[in-house]
């Protein structure tokens, strides 16, 4: 190869698979000045190796004497020979790809030299809307994964992979297979309308609700686009932000067979100390004692009769399962013995019951109905391409068997990528995706009612000491009597929830090129989906919600179709032009999207194998209900984008979309939403290139603003509801008006400013973000109360603002990069602050609906915790005033609220009342509301949205192994929950005359206004490390002996710790809010269970040929 170059002025060299071409360095052959200089100095000569920062050796590197044209290269091991003069002299040592570096040569004669990747000179590409751009020339807010960091942890969806890694991104966990969190950019916008973000796939919108069907193996990166002018591009679309997720594809030159499969083991963890039988037994009856209601006839020591009759069900078998903490007689009679001098001190009879808490029955329930859940993760994909076409084909199975008995999920992805290039100016591609997933719910799906909502939850909701199994060792059917009325397991077996999806995502796409600098595009994308939900409930489902639709033999099938397409036609200008490099996008863009689906509900099935799939067999003979939709929705569009850069210095990008959407009222239909972004990349500046430690700076600024129109549709024609009359005594079915019509329904709109800095310290050693936004939305898309007078009793209107305004920062870090060594820090911080600005009436709150102006959309507002009652003769004057002023029955150990303070003024002060105190004291007090707890004792007590999150993550390599481990935190927001298991969890810090400062009150059943649920409200702060994971990489040696492309093995242990605040220590786990981020939906127990955190120990394999 050498010989063949010879006469060209290139120096070609090996190194490993790659082949080095380059410039020679000018003829070592010196000019007379030059010889005259060597004459007067004597030479020597320097050896050295230079290599990367790895450790490997570069060959082709150009070393030259500086100021001079003298110089060599290195060859392939790296090595290098060159005459310097005697005296001292700097070398240059410079190679593509790497940053030059300079070295002062003085006596040395061998030199170790080490290269650092040029990172700007490999620049990244990084996904925008409609196309791609250098990482460096991007004014927008974009965060972006990579391949290798979705894959840093298995996940069953892309929300997952998002999580904790994402700076402004708050994503949420749901524990229930087939499930995902919820995610918010940036906060919340919308008070009605929607605020989930917009899922773009390969340029195609995806629903939100069948992100799950998204396999993140087949992902190469996912693009978040956060400010106006990242997200006005995709217009009304892009108010809530923009998350591209890009398919793998196949690469040129390559052919590559790869296979990726994990195995995860799954145990539940309960962050909750429950206590087993006796200990609850013991805390029942204590709870009687303190509230003076025990009637056992031993004093205070237990009484077989009293707890078998208080405790026992009124059922046999919960019955018996009491009596066994009791010794018996022969003959029947419980045994008696002498009770303790410290016994009867503490109101033990002389002689009290045999009594034993241990032995007492106790029935494990979270056993019965939890397994170790079994995840297998396969995908196995072919990736190929020449210069004219690529390909990629996978094919992938998800088996996740839940931690809870009932509940499963299984999917099966097809993913077909490819294009081919027929001639230089024109390429033509195809992409589809399809998918079938099933997913087992659980024993029941219903939000509406109170109780828990898994099986696990329902089993805790049982009296430990209540039996499961009979006699004979079946299932314990009591028929709906006693401690078992609702056993679990009777219903696990007698129901079956069933979740079916069938999707196909496509899109077919021709670009031509004109020109270098001129080309256009077309793509064509449709999604079809059909869901199916079918649901039953067997002859023995006890129906613990009592709830009409879930009662047994009651059969439900819904099937919804939704077929919604894309078109879009864009035209690329992109040309440098002397120091101005310009870009010009313009789209032309359609979109329908079409739904409709049919509901059937029957009760009395006659045949229960049958299920749901032949309910016109049922003992009325008419189905229970049913119904059918029906809806399409349209959106048109146009955009413009100017990309301009002047000197690579500045940057500007001018963005402005117009949107016209077919739900909007005629007139109000259409909206322009601009965008315009300013950067400037300062390290081109000389004032900063003398900074040597600066290796980037770019100042940016943005501002834009997108739109909402997220509104079902037909919504401005109001809307009917079905509502029976009476006529001669004889009922019909009849409608009426509920929603009163709206023609001047428009957009929500959203401005938004955005303030960026990216950095790079130390040749990109410390790299980052720093991003301070404010986002107002105007016109939120809200349906308000109006007076029934009018026939109707709502409008959805565009009433009211709110505000978001954050900052994030995004560092990255190369801690150590040694040969065998390395150890990086990505982290990043985001705090949102939300607030409403106005509501409809202005800056009035609107308390029926539970929204404040200046705060965030979502509050507590109760009453507030102050303390608990003492016994002491200042509380009990107290009491006594609360009972005499208010009637509010206040006891020692219970909870104190929050309430005016007592001010006692003199006799007939003026707004002064007095009472009389049972010891005949006169107390004249201001009458200020203190004494009487009202709706204007409650106030804004806080938000379940957190002050800040952030997440981090180490790596650290050694040789072919990698270690890493992410944490997550979510700081600072407000939980209800602390008293949710009190009761029920071990709890020893409660208040008794002895322990004055306890955290909880006493148990007690005495009669009082009860105010303790206020303790609820604890703090949820969490910080979980979120996964530990080991990966070793086969030498790359050894692969090439077993014609091996390349294999990793990795260990992995997901979720092993959880530290938190008060809820957290109260046994809670606060990041599954799915139900559980309102009052009303904590007190109807949520949909998922909230005292449990899922461990798992994950082992895989990743293999290419």
């Amino acid at each position: 190869m050498k010989q063949l170059f010879y006469h060209l002025s290139i120096v070609v060299c090996l190194a490993g698979a790659s082949v080095v071409v380059q410039a020679k360095p000018a003829e070592t052959k010196r000019s007379r000045s030059e010889k005259s200089q060597a004459g007067r100095h004597a030479e020597r000569a320097v050896k050295g190796t230079v290599k990367d920062d790895k450790g490997e050796p570069l060959p082709g590197v150009s070393v030259v004497i500086k100021g001079t044209t003298r110089g060599s290269l290195t060859d392939e091991q790296g090595n290098f020979e060159l005459a310097v003069p005697e005296q001292g002299v700097q070398l240059v040592f410079s190679f593509v790809g790497y940053v030059q570096q300079q070295v002062t040569v003085q006596n040395e004669s061998v030199l170790q030299v080490v290269l650092l990747p040029d990172t700007k000179s490999l620049e990244e590409f990084v996904v925008v809307g409609y196309g791609t751009q250098k990482k460096s020339d991007i004014t927008g807010a974009i965060s972006s994964l990579s391949e290798a960091q979705i894959r840093e942890r298995p996940v069953q969806n892309v929300v997952q992979a998002m999580q904790g890694k994402v700076a402004g991104v708050d994503i949420t966990t749901n524990q229930r297979p087939g499930e995902v969190g919820r995610i918010r950019i940036r906060g919340n916008r919308s008070i009605n309308a929607s605020n989930e973000p917009l899922y773009v796939v390969d340029g195609v919108p995806l629903s939100a609700s069948e992100i799950t069907a998204i396999n993140p193996n087949d992902i190469a990166s996912v693009e978040v686009l956060k400010d106006a002018s990242a997200t006005a591009i995709y217009g009304s679309r892009g108010a809530n932000g923009v998350i591209l997720i890009n398919y793998k594809e196949g690469k040129k030159g390559k052919t590559n067979i790869s296979y990726d499969v994990s195995y995860t083991s799954t145990r539940i963890h309960s962050m909750t100390d429950w206590m087993n039988s006796g200990q609850l037994l013991n805390w029942q009856r204590q709870s009687h004692i303190n509230g003076g209601t025990y009637t056992g006839k031993y004093g205070t020591a237990p009484d077989p009769d009293f707890d078998v009759q208080t405790f026992g069900g009124g059922e046999e078998y919960g019955m018996n399962s009491i009596r066994t903490a009791y010794e018996w007689n022969d003959d029947g009679s419980v045994k008696l013995r002498a009770a303790t001098a410290e016994e009867q001190a503490a109101g033990y009879a002389a002689q009290v019951p045999v009594y034993n808490a241990a032995s007492l029955f106790d029935q494990k329930w979270g056993d019965l109905v939890t397994r170790t859940g079994r995840t297998q993760n396969h995908l196995l994909s072919l990736s190929s391409g020449t210069d004219k076409s690529r390909v990629y084909l996978s094919l992938g199975y998800l088996n996740q068997l839940g931690t809870l008995k009932d509940q499963d999920f299984n999917r099966y992805t097809l993913n077909l990528k490819g294009d081919i290039t027929p001639r230089k100016w024109l390429t033509v591609g195809l992409a589809l995706n399809g998918v079938y997933s099933l997913q087992n719910y659980g024993t029941s799906e219903n939000s509406s009612n109170s109780g828990a909502k898994d099986s696990y939850g329902q089993a805790l909701a049982l009296m430990p000491y209540a039996r499961a199994f009979d006699d004979n060792g079946e299932i314990l059917n009591t028929n709906r009597e006693g401690l078992s009325a609702h056993n679990v397991l009777l219903n696990i077996n007698n129901s079956t929830n069933e979740h079916k999806l069938a999707s196909l995502l496509s899109n077919v796409y021709a670009e031509i090129r004109f020109t270098d600098w001129l080309k256009f595009s077309s793509k064509f994308g449709a999604q079809y989906s059909d869901k199916e939900y079918g649901s039953f409930y067997g002859s023995n489902y006890t129906n613990p919600f009592s709830a009409v639709g879930t009662a047994p033999l009651i059969g439900y099938n819904s099937h919804n179709k939704s077929l919604g397409w894309t078109l879009e036609n864009l035209l690329f200008f992109n040309k440098q032009i002397g120091i101005h490099n310009i870009g010009i996008t313009a789209l032309q863009s359609l979109q329908q999207n079409t739904n409709n689906g049919i509901n059937i509900r029957a009760q009395g099935i006659t045949f229960p194998s049958s299920q749901w799939y032949n309910l016109a067999a049922n003992a009325i003979g008419n189905p229970m209900g049913y119904g059918t939709s029906y809806s399409r929705s349209a959106l048109a569009s146009y955009m413009g984008r100017i990309n301009y850069g002047l000197l690579d210095r500045f940057l500007v990008t001018l963005t402005g979309r117009w949107d016209g959407a077919s739900v909007l009222a005629e007139g109000n239909k259409w909206e322009f939403f601009p965008s315009a972004a300013l950067a400037w990349k300062l390290e081109e500046e000389q004032f900063v290139k003398q900074i040597d430690w600066i290796s980037q700076l770019k100042l940016r600024y943005s501002w834009g603003r997108t739109g909402n129109s997220s509104v079902a549709a037909y919504s401005t024609g109001g809307s009917i509801v079905g509502a029976a009359y009476v006529f001669n005594e004889t009922q019909y079915a009849g409608y009426k008006s509920a929603t009163m019509p709206n023609t001047a329904l428009r957009w929500e709109k959203t401005a938004q400013q955005n303030i960026g800095l990216d950095f790079g310290l130390l040749r990109n050693r410390i790299s980052g973000s720093v991003e301070l936004y404010k986002a107002q939305t105007s016109d939120l898309l809200m349906s308000r109360s109006i007076p029934p007078v009018l026939g109707y009793t709502s409008i959805l209107s565009n009433v009211g603002r709110t505000e978001n305004r954050g900052v994030e920062i995004t560092i990255s870090s190369v801690n150590v990069h040694r040969k065998d060594f390395t150890w990086r820090t990505d982290l990043n911080w985001s705090a949102n602050r939300e607030k409403i600005l106005e509501l409809t009436n202005g800056a009035t709150d609107d308390l029926s609906n539970g929204w404040y102006i200046g705060q965030p959309i979502s509050v507590f507002r109760d009453y507030a915790y102050d303390r608990i009652w003492q016994n002491t003769p200042e509380d009990l004057r107290l009491i006594e005033l609360y009972k005499k002023i208010g009637n509010i029955t206040a006891l020692p150990g219970q909870v104190k609220i929050k309430d005016q303070p007592l001010v006692e003024v003199g006799d007939g002060a003026a707004g002064s009342k007095s009472v009389t105190l049972a010891s005949g004291e006169v107390v004249n007090y201001l009458d200020n509301g203190f004494g009487t707890i009202n709706d204007s004792d409650k106030s804004i007590l806080g938000s379940n949205r957190p002050s800040w999150t952030a997440g981090l993550t180490n790596t650290l390599g050694y040789k072919n192994f990698e270690l890493s481990f992410l944490l997550q935190a979510r700081i600072n927001n407000l939980y209800y929950g602390a008293l949710q298991t009190y009761g029920r969890r071990v709890e020893n810090d409660t208040w008794s005359p002895a322990n004055t400062g306890a955290e909880y009150p006493q148990p007690t059943t005495a009669t009082f206004t009860n105010y303790n649920y206020v303790r609820n409200y604890v703090n949820g702060s969490l910080v979980a490390l979120r996964n530990v994971s080991l990966t070793y990489t086969l030498n790359q040696g050894i692969a090439d002996r077993y014609k091996i492309g390349s294999a990793q093995i990795y260990a992995q242990v997901l979720n092993p710790f959880m530290w938190g605040g008060a809820a957290v220590k109260a046994g809670l786990n606060p990041e599954d809010l799915t139900g559980w981020d309102t009052t009303a939906g904590a007190q109807s127990g949520g949909q998922t269970n909230n005292t449990i955190l899922n461990r798992s120990l994950v082992l895989g394999l990743r293999i290419s040929l």
